[in-house]
């Protein structure tokens, strides 16, 4: 799972669509949303297009595309210690 967040971010800082980065990658609108959406996985070679089309640092790529998953705290895991 990618950071979709993340990405958009990076698409609105270099004031593009991602009709523009689909177009860029040699991929359909459909085709780009479907691996944004989890739908389909995105290749090395596609990380790797993306990285080159949006001009991306290693470190935007992977604040893209290696995130950890954020999950709320529900207060199940939390456990008190005892002395």
């Amino acid at each position: 799972m990618i950071n979709r967040w993340k990405l958009q971010e990076l698409l609105f800082i270099r004031k593009m669509k991602m009709r523009d980065l689909a177009a860029g990658m040699g991929l359909t609108p459909s085709g780009l949303s479907k691996k944004v959406t989890g739908k389909n996985n995105f290749t090395v070679k596609d990380v790797l297009n993306v990285q080159e089309v949006l001009g991306l640092t290693d470190e935007e790529r992977n604040a893209v595309f290696f995130c950890a998953p954020v999950l709320k705290d529900s207060g199940q895991n939390a456990r008190s210690e005892s002395v």
